[in-house]
Formats: C-alpha cells, sequence, structure tokens
C-alpha cells in the first residue's frame, strides 16, 4: 500500500498570527538615566541573568490560548469529561475500542444501541492509557481516533463493510506509532475510535419504517411521512442524548489538537453506492475539515497528513480508495 506525507493549507503569511511575545520595549522611567556613564552602578550585558525566551513564548501562548478558549482544543480533559458525561443515564457519545474494531473486518457494523458492551471503551480507562503513556508524550497526543466519512445509504452507512475494511487497514498500519514507546512517549495499550454510527445514538429503522407506513395510510405526503418516521426513531431520552452529542461534542473529536482524524475521501460511487455527492460536495464532511482548518487557523500547532491509497484486494475499495490521516505521534 503506496503512501505519501503532505502538508496541510498552508496559511499566507499575512493572514497568521503571531503566538510569541512581542520583544519588550521598556518604559522611559525604566531606563537609569546617568550623566556620567563611568558613575554607573548596573551591571554589565554579560553579568546579568539570562532572559529565559522561550519559557515566556510558553507563558504567552498559553495566554493567548487561553484568551480564545482554545483550551477546549489543546487540553486532553475536555475529551474524557466529554466521554463521561450523561443525559439521563445515557452518554452523548461512546468510543468503540480498537482492539475490538480490528477483529470486526468482513461485517458491517450495528447501529451503537446493538452493538455489546465489550465494543466500548470507557472514558476512565482512557484516561488512565492516557497517563500511563506519558500523557501523550511531547505531542500529547490522545488515544483517540476520529472518522470522517460519507453514509453511503440512508438506511446504513456502510452497509456492505467497505468502510469499514479501509479503516481496519490503516489502524493495522497506523497502530505502532501509537502502541511503541519512543523518547518520553510509552505508548497507548489502547485506543478509542470515534464513528457516528457506532458512537451516537442512531434511530430506530423498524420504528422509522412503521411510523412512516402508518403517515402514508392516513393519507400524509412523503415528506410529512418522512417527518414522522424521523420523530419515531428515537426515544425522548435518546433525543436529548443525541443533540447533546451533536450540539456540545461534536467539534472536539475533529478540532482537538490531541486526536487524529481519519478523512475517508474516496467517492462511494467508487465503492458501490448509488449517493452522488462525494466527500468533497457532502455537508457533513465539509464541517469536519473546516474543523481541522480552523483548528488550525486559530493557532494549534499544525499537523500533517498521510495520504494512504488503496489496491485491489487490499479491502481498501480499489485504486481511488484513500484514508488521510491527520495527526497522531511525531506528526505535531
Amino acid at each position: 500500500m503506496g503512501c505519501c506525507m503532505a502538508s496541510r493549507e498552508a496559511v499566507a503569511p499575512e493572514d497568521q498570527q503571531t503566538c510569541g511575545p512581542s520583544p519588550h520595549m521598556p518604559d522611559v522611567a525604566e531606563v537609569p538615566v546617568h550623566e556620567d556613564p563611568q558613575e554607573s552602578d548596573a551591571l554589565p550585558e554579560s553579568l546579568a541573568a539570562p532572559v529565559d525566551k522561550q519559557h515566556q513564548q510558553e507563558v504567552s501562548k498559553k495566554e493567548e490560548q487561553e484568551s480564545f478558549g482554545l483550551a477546549r482544543y489543546t487540553d486532553a480533559a475536555s475529551l474524557f469529561d466529554a466521554l463521561a458525561f450523561t443525559v439521563e443515564g445515557l452518554h452523548p457519545v461512546r468510543l468503540v475500542r480498537m482492539s475490538w474494531l480490528l477483529q470486526q473486518r468482513g461485517t458491517a457494523l450495528n447501529r451503537r444501541q446493538e452493538l455489546p458492551e465489550e465494543a466500548f471503551v470507557s472514558a476512565d480507562e482512557l484516561r488512565a492509557v492516557w497517563e500511563a503513556s506519558g500523557r501523550g508524550g511531547s505531542d500529547h497526543v490522545a488515544p483517540i481516533v476520529t472518522i470522517s466519512f460519507c453514509w453511503d445509504s440512508r438506511e446504513h452507512p456502510d452497509p456492505n463493510g467497505v468502510q469499514l475494511s479501509m479503516v481496519i487497514d490503516t489502524l493495522e498500519t497506523e497502530r505502532r506509532k501509537y502502541s511503541d514507546s519512543h523518547g518520553n512517549f510509552k505508548g497507548f495499550s489502547e485506543m478509542g475510535v470515534l464513528w457516528d454510527w457506532p458512537s451516537l445514538l442512531q434511530g430506530d429503522p423498524i420504528k422509522a419504517t412503521e411510523a412512516k407506513a402508518a403517515a402514508l395510510r392516513q393519507g400524509k405526503t412523503e415528506k410529512d411521512a418522512q417527518e414522522a418516521a424521523d420523530e419515531a426513531k428515537r426515544t425522548p431520552a435518546e433525543k436529548a442524548t443525541f443533540k447533546r452529542g451533536l450540539e456540545e461534542t461534536i467539534d472536539l473529536w475533529y478540532a482537538h489538537q490531541a486526536t487524529t482524524v481519519f478523512l475517508l475521501t474516496q467517492h462511494p460511487r467508487e465503492r458501490g453506492s448509488a449517493r452522488e455527492c462525494g466527500y468533497d460536495l457532502s455537508g457533513w464532511t465539509t464541517y469536519d475539515r473546516a474543523l481541522l482548518r480552523g483548528a488550525d487557523q486559530a493557532g494549534l500547532p499544525p499537523t500533517c497528513e498521510v495520504e494512504r491509497r488503496g489496491r485491489p484486494g487490499a479491502g481498501g475499495g480499489g485504486d481511488g480508495g484513500r484514508v488521510e490521516v491527520a495527526g497522531g505521534p511525531g506528526r505535531v
């Protein structure tokens, strides 16, 4: 499987923000005035206490990020806290256990409500994994992978498991970078995967079908019948939890500097889907990319992307299939 390294879109110099501190320009009152230089008791410059410029830059950068609320996207605690949060006893977001996901090749994943408990990894376990790794090493990477992709059909995003195979291929290739110890990074013993179909509370297709059929029997229009189906497919508790997951946390998984994002950019038609719009023209995937680029432009450290092309018979969906990987150890 061939791969190449490609940097993210460069920001024009005039659009970049300076993160480091400006040189200190002393006020007139701070400068001692001596009529005779020989009478000055100031220490020679060579004997003055050294200025820790790196420390000044780090403090300035931290203050700048806090002033813009960027700590939400740099502190790994925000990720674990979002995972631990519940609404009416339900987690808005659950992450799929990577070791479990790697065993699912050749299947089509069920929606979250139908997956076994062993398919998920908890916030407490992931936090412990992150702590044991040395808090992600110098890159401060978190044990979290986020999937950005197009749904192949309204009923199921990946009915034939083609995209699942692409994700497994990439995880198997990339995971040693996360599990191996190097430098002050001690490696992750487990990771969590954010994938909307198994991570968010999805609608019940049977309830939706029954509600739509009932509405049509009552003489309602196709549009009204579809609205009835959408209304019936989740319980009130599931609706509140699903809303929280979308509105309060979805930005974290894509924009946070500590997560790694897999972008499945292959056009759905290349894997047999009837979907017309591809990755670059779809609404949610455009939003995903905007979050990634917005994080860069907000002053967070840039990452790199790996483009990995599939090959026939490798589970990658053909020559046109590819997974771009943003983030990860050694890429920040």
